[in-house]
């Protein structure tokens, strides 16, 4: 997934911006099919929805090579950990459904600011009810999406 929106698609992908992008494919993915596509579980905290073990997720995909992780300084004592492929994508591990999954959150939310990004999650009713505890969001708030992907896609 990671291949496929930072290749395919030219998205710069930094942490907080890749963690949205995977709650979206996750839960549109479920919405539209009843299964994510990583089978992974998604935590609320400050900073919107994120995969519950994701900074654990990037330093094992750093270390089998699939991934860099370049650390970006913004200015203003601002930095931030820049995620690269270092492999290609291949098609041929996603099904149909979820290809179109994929091409549904480049194409909504690819183009967004990381903070922009941040405020969309942040509006989200599977986020808004479990921040506060940083509890885990149920897959069921698939269906409460605010621009989720319909059934017809």
């Amino acid at each position: 997934m990671i291949a496929f929106f930072q290749v395919l698609k030219k998205i710069s992908l930094f942490k907080t911006k890749l963690n949205k992008l995977l709650f979206y494919a996750d839960f549109n993915a479920y919405r539209l099919t009843g299964y994510s596509i990583t089978g992974l579980e998604y935590r609320a905290i400050q900073f919107g929805p994120v995969p519950s073990q994701f900074q654990k997720m990037y330093v094992d995909l750093s270390e089998q090579g699939h991934i860099s992780i370049e650390e970006q300084y913004f200015g203003n004592g601002a930095y931030g950990d820049e995620i690269k492929a270092n492999i290609p994508f291949d098609e041929t591990l996603f099904s149909q459904h979820e290809l179109v999954v994929l091409q549904f959150v480049a194409k909504q939310y690819g183009k967004l600011s990381t903070d922009e990004l941040v405020k969309l999650s942040h509006e989200e009713a599977g986020w808004h009810d479990n921040a506060e505890q940083n509890a885990f969001i149920n897959y069921r708030y698939a269906f409460q999406l605010n621009q989720g992907i319909g059934y017809n896609s």
